[in-house]
């Protein structure tokens, strides 16, 4: 059984945070920012996968005008996975238990959904690539009479109120719940994504609606080339192999470094040439004569991306708060409208909160979304009155 062997913190918080390991009990120190563990150190074919909690999101109905306690934590589990061998879950090599106490200062003007930044980012390094990685989300808010209120993060009614994440690290893939029930990967690696509840749990609990906004990512660690040499036997090939490896170990550093910078910034630039997998850069510089292409290649890489970056700057800055509240009204309407039975269709009354806070954070102009908001109201409000409500 694997266990950690470092647990790093940076920017301490003044709140108390109970951590339990595989292998015993911890209490580990205040901290925030970055949770940084090591999976199974020691073995040759590793990635570093990341899960950066960004929002928790708490219904209005939960908020009083007080301050709010909750409890809010995480559980991890690594196991053995191996894609080509469907339904097979192999041992557990490491898990990690993880929540702290979090203080909510409540706004002054309460909103349907109310984000509150969580700003941690967990770390997991040295996981196995041919492994999977579980994580579960959880909240609870203790109310006056000192009872606990669930968060409920499922978009489903019934079934469990936490957020399940899986990741899959060879295959670069990951999903919710709701994903594995539909047998999609409904969590784009390196994107923002957004788990909320609908406030049905199958539990006999008092809950509320909450919301997740995470991005979750996975990097595999390069493999170091191995070149066996004959001791007895001068190869004539040596300095000449060795030379290339460091090229192509320069040319996939700056390829993966820019493919991140384009893939941060949104500019939509496609696979192979902008791949962030370092091995795909490497292997490419290694095999025949790629090796004379690769500055042209990282000239023209580095040209789009200059481009891309201007093109960026010169676009208005989206507002996260104005997003969220265009894309939390959006799905509420799109709710109204499929429970009056409505039958509208079409990107306006898609049910999906991810889809609407995306195309606002794409650059759509404020007159956009008024016209939007104002255009989705309007046939609302005709299919209300048509139903006579």
């Amino acid at each position: 059984m694997g266990r950690f062997t470092s647990l790093k913190t940076r920017r301490v918080w003044s709140v108390f945070l109970g951590a339990t390991l595989l292998a015993g009990s911890v209490v580990a120190p205040a901290a925030a920012a970055d949770f940084t563990y090591n999976c199974a150190p020691g073995e040759a074919d590793t990635g570093t996968v990341t899960l950066n909690l960004i929002d928790l999101g708490i219904s209005g109905s939960e908020l009083d005008g007080t301050d709010s306690e909750l409890d809010f934590g995480y559980e991890f589990t690594v196991t053995r996975y191996d894609p080509a061998q469907p339904g097979w879950t192999g041992p557990q090599l490491c898990s990690y238990t993880y929540r702290w106490e979090w203080d909510v200062n409540e706004p002054n003007v309460i909103f349907d959904m109310n984000p509150f930044p969580i700003n941690r980012r967990v770390v997991i390094e040295d996981v196995p690539r041919k492994s999977r990685v579980h994580f579960s989300l959880f909240a609870n808010e203790r109310d006056t009479f000192d009872e606990d209120d669930w968060a409920d993060f499922n978009p489903a009614p019934g079934g469990s109120p936490r957020v399940e994440l899986d990741i899959f690290v060879e295959e670069g893939k990951a999903r919710t719940m709701i994903g594995a029930a539909q047998g999609t990967y409904d969590v784009g690696l390196g994107a923002l994504k957004r788990v909320q509840g609908d406030g049905r749990i199958g539990a006999d609990h008092d809950h509320f609606r909450a919301y997740v906004d995470f991005i979750a990512d996975v990097q595999i660690t390069p493999l170091m080339t191995m070149i066996p040499v004959d001791p007895n036997v001068v190869n004539p090939n040596l300095g000449a192999l060795l030379q290339f490896g460091n090229i192509c170990k320069d040319y996939a550093d700056k390829a993966v470094q820019m493919s991140a910078e384009a893939q941060n910034l949104g500019c939509g630039f496609q696979f192979p040439v902008w791949s962030t997998d370092y091995n795909h850069h490497y292997n490419w510089c290694m095999h025949g004569a790629n090796i004379g292409q690769v500055d042209p290649a990282n000239i023209q890489r580095a040209s789009d991306l200059s481009k891309c970056t201007a093109e960026k700057a010169a676009q208005p800055k989206p507002n996260l708060a104005v997003c969220a509240i265009y894309a939390t009204q959006a799905v509420v309407m799109a709710g109204e409208a499929q429970g009056l039975g409505c039958g509208f269709g079409g990107p306006r009354w898609v049910p999906d909160y991810n889809a609407h806070f995306a195309w606002c954070m794409a650059g759509a102009p404020a007159p956009a979304l008024v016209s939007e908001a104002a255009a989705r109201g309007a046939e609302l409000a005709g299919c209300a009155a048509a139903k006579g409500n």
